[in-house]
């Protein structure tokens, strides 16, 4: 029997344009912001859109009409009724400008199925410069039928003499029928508040969107009919504004202007990039430069009041937005949407992190300098590449430094206070009431109430952010780190109670800084030993499987052995001679993988010399030094350096990174300060107090030309050195 062979093609059914549009277009909002960004693709100088008959959705009109360079028939016919030409996809890819020098901000070729999302009847009236004004009026119900296809569906494309764009005007105007779903008031709050977003403020600085307006029309709603963002930029608390270059170098400007504190600016870059590093996707940025550009406030309502601003005006605008060539990108900023995580962040440290309500940012990128930043099909976001990830990871360590430029200068009344008139006993009744509290449960994320005081200059409650003192335990863990602290310097003779519950707390706040390094390396070499396993499930008995096996397990063993030094604290722990090379040697083997993993260099220098007190305490101390310095001093060619100067008592610890910031080498001691995204903050806290335990120091050192150009820490043992 002869085979026949014969070509045959796709035929697609008329419902696959009811399909896409129903499933590429989240809702009328979003399409009508598609077709807004369409006028800004035909270089419009303006852009009306015109709502009316909103009482019922066979009354409903969309109007959407530009001054752009419009469509001539074969413009209509080869273009638009096109679906996925990608004549903009083109004219990016070759950098080939408008008129008005716009690179095109879509590329898929499926905007037009927006028109078909809004409503059930198009009528678009078009004209190009030298052409008839042409009219093209589509039934979209036609395509709902299952049985017919694609190619059965036709319509009218006339050419006529101008009606709508006359003498020499050129542009587009789609005039939409019969709404597929009701435009209430909700709906237009929301249309309201995306045209009103749509258009960074910040245009002339990075961005080359010119010449480019929107004007809203809604007679049925005409108090939403007012796009002008107003002025609450300008009556912000704290403004943070910066460029990012290729590399990750941050240059910034600061000012903080809050009511109730002294004004500061401040200058300077940053090394961002290596803050990011392990965000990155790889080991250097992809994403390309960008600008950011941050405005933040105090939403305590008399600080609100004072600056000129409201709560519902911050309500309407907040959230850090996403802007390319001056259009913004949705949904990022959006209410719900954390694509930063601060939110998530702040949860945790309530007080110590910004979120989303607090903040109006902008994220300004250009196409002609992003190129890996493409759009998702449905044109809601970006797809989730290295680039974008990398845009993410440098955003989040911005907020990072800029959060840690903010704690220095928040008024102390927007911070949880112990009034000054309290006892050393009513101190440590309170914090052991927080430490009851947290021992009944494990969980992070139960709510602690607390007890209440009162700020003794106003007697106003000292809330954070007028908010109920209901607050995550690990906020409620910070909260007893300062009671007790504060307890101890008010209470002139020790409580042995009291310092044991904190010697109990700071360990094990180290053991589980200590156990998830251990946890993530666990997961890889879990991975790892599961790969190979399936290899000699499938026959494949070579030596080498079996040689990835046991050298997980070996790391595994070796991975839980770093923790023996955690194993318990308890202050009946005896003091003993520990000689600091060991607890150095231990602390660099908890820190093995990353080191090897980025492929930095680790060297100890000079003479051993042994201190009194507990070998953990000390262990503690270097791993979080060396911990810190692994992140930072970047990737293969970067260094840690320990020094040790057995006749001072005293330990350098130094690393190849961008160093400290001037200004910040105080603040970094807090408890929960980090510039690092995703950190806790708690190490250098912690390693401070355990050297004033042991009767010793911690601090940053002034650089000198014999030191690595990064930061160096000395730890200073001065009284604990044994005699």
């Amino acid at each position: 029997m002869e085979l026949v062979s014969t070509k045959v093609s796709f035929k697609p059914r008329a419902r696959l344009v009811s399909i896409l549009g129903e499933q590429m277009i989240s809702d009328s909002v979003v399409g009508l912001l598609e077709l807004v960004k369409n006028a800004y693709d035909a270089d419009a100088a303006q852009v009306t859109v015109d709502l009316k008959g909103l009482g019922a959705v066979e009354t409903t009109t969309i109007v959407v009409q530009d001054d752009g360079f419009g469509m001539s028939a074969s413009d209509v016919v080869n273009k638009f009724l096109s679906p996925a030409f990608d004549h903009k996809a083109r004219a990016k890819n070759d950098r080939v400008r408008s008129a008005k020098g716009r690179l095109p901000i879509g590329e898929k070729g499926v905007g037009r199925f927006a028109v078909q999302q809004l409503g059930r009847r198009l009528v678009l009236v078009t004209r190009a410069a030298g052409h008839p004004e042409v009219m093209v009026d589509i039934n979209w119900d036609a395509f709902e039928d299952s049985d017919s296809y694609l190619s059965d569906i036709d319509f009218p494309v006339t050419e006529r003499d101008p009606e709508v764009f006359v003498g020499s005007s050129t542009g587009t105007r789609l005039e939409i029928h019969t709404s597929r779903s009701a435009w209430g008031e909700l709906e237009i709050k929301k249309l309201h508040r995306g045209l009103r977003r749509l258009q960074s403020p910040h245009s002339g600085d990075a961005s080359i969107l010119q010449d480019f307006t929107i004007r809203f029309v809604c007679p049925e709603f005409e108090r939403y009919e007012s796009l002008d963002p107003g002025d609450i930029l300008d009556h912000s608390h704290y403004v943070f504004r910066a460029v990012v270059d290729e590399s990750g170098t941050m240059f910034f400007n600061y000012r903080a202007s809050h009511p109730a504190v002294t004004p500061r600016t401040r200058e300077d870059e940053a090394s961002i990039g290596v803050a990011a590093s392990g965000e990155l996707a790889g080991s250097s940025p992809t994403c390309g430069p960008f600008y950011i550009n941050l405005y933040v406030w105090d939403r305590t309502p008399q600080y609100l009041q004072a600056a000129g601003a409201s709560r519902a005006d911050l309500d309407a605008m907040s959230g850090v937005s996403l802007f390319r060539d001056g259009l913004r990108v949705l949904p990022y900023g959006e209410a719900g949407d954390d694509w930063l995580q601060l939110d998530r962040d702040r949860i945790n440290n309530p007080s110590e992190r910004i979120g989303n309500n607090q903040v109006i940012g902008f994220i300004e990128v250009s196409q002609a300098e992003t190129p890996g930043l493409r759009d998702k099909t449905n044109r809601e976001g970006l797809i989730e590449n290295p680039a974008f990830r990398d845009l993410r990871a440098l955003s989040r360590a911005a907020i990072a430094f800029f959060n840690t430029l903010w704690l220095q200068d928040r008024p102390s009344s927007t911070r949880i206070q112990i009034t000054d008139g309290a006892t050393a006993s009513g101190q440590l009744q309170n914090a052991r009431s927080v430490a009851s509290a947290l021992h009944s449960t494990s969980r992070d994320d139960i709510a602690v109430e607390l007890p209440i005081t009162r700020n003794s200059d106003s007697g106003t409650l000292a809330t954070i952010d007028d908010a109920p003192e209901l607050v995550s335990q690990r906020e409620a863990s910070k909260r007893l780190i300062r009671d007790l602290d504060k307890a101890i310097a008010l209470d002139k003779a020790e409580d042995s109670a009291l310092n044991e519950q904190r010697e109990v707390l700071m360990h094990l706040a180290a053991t589980g800084m200590a156990a998830e390094r251990v946890v993530h390396e666990f997961g890889r070499q879990v991975v790892a030993a599961l790969a190979a396993i399936e290899e000699l499930r499938a026959g494949n008995t070579s030596g080498a499987q079996l040689g990835v096996l046991a050298s997980c397990l070996g790391t595994l063993r070796n991975e839980f052995r770093s923790l023996a030094p955690y194993e318990g604290v308890s202050r009946h722990s005896r003091t003993v001679p520990v000689s600091i090379r060991d607890v150095i040697e231990v602390a660099v083997l908890l820190n093995r993988c990353t080191i090897e993993e980025k492929g930095l260099s680790t060297t100890v220098l000079g003479q051993d010399f042994s201190v009194l007190g507990r070998q953990s305490s000390i262990i503690q101390v270097f791993d979080n030094l060396i911990h810190n310095a692994s992140h930072w001093a970047g990737g293969t060619g970067g260094v840690i350096r320990l020094e040790i100067d057995s006749s001072t008592a005293r330990v350098s610890v130094s690393d190849s990174g961008p160093g400290i910031a001037p200004g910040t080498e105080e603040v970094i001691f807090d408890p929960f300060v980090t510039t690092r995204p995703g950190g806790r903050g708690l190490g250098l806290y912690i390693s401070r107090m355990l050297m004033s335990d042991l009767g010793g120091t911690i601090g940053v050192k002034r650089l000198d030309r014999s030191d690595l150009p990064g930061a160096t820490f000395v730890v200073d043992f001065g009284r604990a050195q044994q005699k």
